[in-house]
C-alpha cells in the first residue's frame, strides 16, 4: 500500500511539472510574438509607413512628389526661368548690356536702358519687334534716321552675326561710314584705321555707347589730330 501512495504521489508530482513546462513555453512564445509585433510597429513609425489597422497607406501627394529628384531637374529646365542677354546702345540713357526675359520686345529693351535719349527717334525702330539672346538693340538719333532709308522700318535690331538695318546702314546715302554702327571691317574701310584701331573703336563703343560727334573718335586711345584729318570727310554719326 505505500509503495502505491508513493506512485500516485510521483506521478502527480510528473503531471504537474509537464503543465508547468507547458505553461512556461506558451509565454515565452508570446513574449516573442509581441517583441516582434513591437519591432515591427517602430520600424513603421520610424519610416512613416505605419498605419491603422484595416487603413489603407495613401498614395503620394503632390508636394511629396515635387520633392523628387525628377521634379527638381524639371523646375530647374523650366524655360520661363531662362533669360535673354541684349546688348541696348544708340539714344539711350543707360546704354549697357541687360538680362530680360525669354519672350521680350524691342520696348522692353529700351526701357531697361534708361529710355529713349533726347535726341532719339523712336519711330525709326519697330519696338515690337522680338529680341533674341545675344543681339544688339541699337536706337539711332533723328540725325542719323535722316540719313537712312525710310523703308528699313524693321531697323533696330541686331542678331549676333547680323547687320541691324537688313540694307546695311551703317553707310548712309551719303556714303559715310557711321562710326556709330559700323562694325570692325567696315572701320577698316577708312584709311589709317587698322585692326587694333577698329577694336579701339568697338571697345570705345560698347563701353560709352556712341559717338555724339565725329570729333570724338579722338577720344579713342590711338586715334589723334593725325588720324582723324584722315577719316574726317569719311565719317558720320
Amino acid at each position: 500500500m505505500p509503495n502505491l501512495q508513493t506512485g500516485v504521489f510521483l506521478f502527480r508530482i510528473a503531471l504537474a511539472g509537464i503543465g508547468l513546462a507547458a505553461a512556461l513555453a506558451v509565454s515565452a512564445c508570446s513574449r516573442e510574438k509581441e517583441a516582434e509585433f513591437l519591432l515591427e510597429d517602430t520600424t513603421a513609425a520610424e519610416d512613416g509607413s505605419a498605419a491603422e489597422p484595416g487603413e489603407d497607406i495613401p498614395p503620394r501627394t503632390a508636394a511629396e512628389a515635387d520633392d523628387s529628384p525628377q521634379a527638381a531637374e524639371e523646375e530647374r529646365s523650366d524655360p520661363q526661368e531662362q533669360t535673354c542677354t541684349v546688348h541696348i546702345c544708340g539714344a539711350v540713357n543707360a546704354p549697357g548690356v541687360y538680362e530680360l526675359p525669354p519672350d521680350s520686345r524691342v520696348v522692353d529693351a529700351v526701357a531697361a536702358g534708361g529710355g529713349f535719349a533726347p535726341d532719339a527717334d523712336p519711330e525709326a525702330c519697330n519696338l515690337a519687334q522680338p529680341v533674341t539672346d545675344g543681339c544688339q538693340v541699337y536706337i539711332v538719333t533723328r540725325e542719323e534716321s535722316a540719313l537712312l532709308a525710310k523703308d528699313s522700318r524693321n531697323a533696330g535690331v541686331q542678331a549676333a552675326e547680323g547687320d541691324i538695318w537688313p540694307d546695311g546702314p551703317q553707310e548712309g546715302k551719303s556714303g559715310l561710314v557711321n562710326i556709330n554702327t559700323a562694325d570692325e571691317e567696315q572701320l577698316k574701310t577708312l584709311p589709317g584705321i587698322g585692326d587694333s584701331k577698329a577694336a579701339a573703336i568697338l571697345a570705345w563703343r560698347e563701353e560709352h555707347g556712341r559717338f555724339e560727334t565725329i570729333e570724338d573718335i579722338m577720344k579713342v586711345s590711338g586715334i589723334k589730330e593725325g588720324a582723324f584729318s584722315k577719316i574726317k570727310d569719311k565719317i558720320t554719326v
